[in-house]
């Protein structure tokens, strides 16, 4: 049995190298990290929130069958931390295997995926975070997690920056762990962050320019044509507005709902 957060789609990933691709997302609940940007805090903070109202025991094949309801052929795992659940994932990944789907599984770094998982993933977006998140250095960077994902030869590895001064950290960590391909994300945590316009950079002082970094760059998402609005899932039952409810609770989800 899976926790589950909320199931929904069709809708567009919206980071790493299949930006802009049709697919579903299952959203698992817990994280082993709280970051204080974090755009879902809904999926493990419980002091604001409650885990008996955000989360459901789901089993895979209802996960499953709502997902090829959807009629895409991409599946993203994420959370919370997924790979928390790493046993429970499975028969779900079994299933999307069989039926060759591309899986992306994304996770913040610090944990390392099981042997029976890594031919069932087609790509592992993997976001170590940054002194920016909040978290002491030794609970966000796991060394021998970076080195198993990185060992896959199918991980990605995104983190986001608040500032041109993050870009150093993320250098060093990138050379520390020989990560590759890296990209470089702005931090959108509101729907008024994304579409706005991004004030200037503030240059670096004269005689000083952040460490060189080889990097791919993702676009924030700009307004245009809208696709239909996300149908969320969680439970038992058909794909629907079941468990959470709208409003949509990322800027990214209220973009492609319609409602900015």
């Amino acid at each position: 049995m899976l926790t589950v957060a909320e199931v929904f789609g069709p809708t567009l990933q919206g980071e790493g190298p299949s930006v802009g691709r049709r697919c579903a997302f299952v959203r698992l609940g817990g994280c082993n990290l709280d970051c204080s940007w974090c755009d879902t805090p809904y999926t493990w903070d419980w002091q604001r929130f409650r885990p008996d109202e955000e989360l459901r025991r789901v089993d895979a094949a209802a996960v499953t069958e709502t997902v090829e309801a959807m009629g895409v052929d991409m599946l993203v795992i994420t959370g919370g931390e997924p790979l928390l659940q790493a046993r429970a994932l499975l028969p779900l990944l079994t299933a999307a295997a069989e039926r060759r789907w591309r899986v992306e599984v994304e996770t913040n770094g610090t944990v390392s995926p099981t042997p029976q998982l890594v031919p069932l993933v087609t790509a592992w977006n993997v976001s170590p975070k940054l002194a920016n998140s909040g978290v002491a250095e030794a609970e966000r960077i796991r060394p021998a997690a970076l080195a198993a994902l990185r060992a896959t030869g199918r991980a990605v590895f995104k983190f986001v920056v608040t500032g041109a001064g993050d870009l150093d950290e993320v250098a060093s960590l990138a050379a520390a762990h020989r990560l590759a391909p890296v990209y470089v994300m702005p931090e959108g945590t509101t729907a008024e962050v994304v579409l706005s316009p991004h004030p200037a950079a503030p240059h670096p002082p004269l005689g000083r320019r952040p460490r060189a970094l080889n990097v791919r760059r993702e676009e924030t998402p700009r307004r245009g044509p809208l696709p239909p609005a996300r149908d969320r899932w969680c439970g038992s039952g058909a794909a629907g507005h079941i468990g959470r409810t709208p409003p949509p609770h990322t800027a990214e989800d209220q973009y492609l709902a319609g409602r900015l």
